[in-house]
């Protein structure tokens, strides 16, 4: 990969026309220009750059299977998902730092921080049953969502999500999960983790939860091991896992803001 070389630029001084402070000041401009130089490396290797996708599509065999658009505000903090194949939009609305208004077309939902608990209110519209007013989110001391109905999640200290286990009428439920070191998609986005609920309660898409909510790359589900490539900005471009003695494999595409 292409590094930018970091050039030494050294001003010669005559020793008649010096005083300290220009000597200070020299200096002063030298490390800025190498710390500039340094960053542009650093850029170049994909380490340090702060990016956020404002789209993805996920490719199989030559066709589209999703395709998202995403806005933000000026926070970094997310404030619009689209799924661009079937139009489904959902928003989310931040009014203060302790609310945030979910709403899909459908169904409306707020979502009101008090402490170590969020608190689900005023849900309107065809919801599908998942939520109901009363309920509550319960948070650990850096934010992340660790209970919600049946349902317990744990994290590394990275605050990657590792397990999520529930009882049910249909038995225990266990789901332990591993990560690569690079980056999420959504590292760099800086909504707080507890509004990812959302889409869990929502959605049920495990996939992108843990996509939302961990700071990383999901590499193991269950049975499953996933590898992936990635591009210069350290986000995967290619997922491959294995599954009944067949290899199988997604593409991403990115364009970012």
């Amino acid at each position: 990969m292409k590094r930018v070389s970091i050039t030494l630029l050294f001003m010669v001084l005559s020793v008649l026309l010096c005083q300290a402070q220009n000597i200070s000041e020299a200096l002063e401009q030298q490390r800025q220009q190498e710390k500039g130089q340094q960053q542009a490396s650093q850029n170049e290797s994909g380490n340090g750059i702060v990016k956020l996708p404002a789209t993805l599509t996920v490719f199989e065999n030559g066709c589209t299977i999703w395709s998202f658009e995403f806005e933000y505000d000026a926070k970094r903090r997310i404030t619009k998902v689209l799924n661009s194949k079937n139009e489904d939009a959902c928003t989310f609305t931040y009014i203060g730092n302790d609310k945030i208004v979910k709403n899909d077309g459908n169904c409306t939902i707020s979502f009101v921080k008090d402490g170590n608990r969020i608190n689900i209110k005023d849900v309107k519209g065809n919801c599908h049953g998942v939520v109901a007013d009363g309920e509550t989110i319960t948070l650990n001391s850096d934010g992340y969502p660790v209970k919600y109905s049946k349902f317990a999640f744990y994290y590394t200290v990275g605050g990657n999500l590792t397990r999520i286990s529930a009882s049910s009428e249909y038995g225990p439920y266990d789901l332990n999960l591993k990560y690569d070191d690079k980056k999420s998609i959504f590292t760099d986005c800086e909504s707080p983790k507890w509004i990812f609920i959302a889409f869990w309660v929502n959605m049920s898409e495990i996939e992108l939860f843990t996509h939302l909510i961990s700071n990383n790359n999901l590499i193991e589900l269950e049975r499953y091991i996933i590898t992936y490539e990635y591009d210069i900005v350290g986000y995967p471009t290619k997922c491959t896992w294995e599954e009944g003695g067949k290899i199988y494999s997604i593409t991403c595409k990115y364009k970012y803001q």
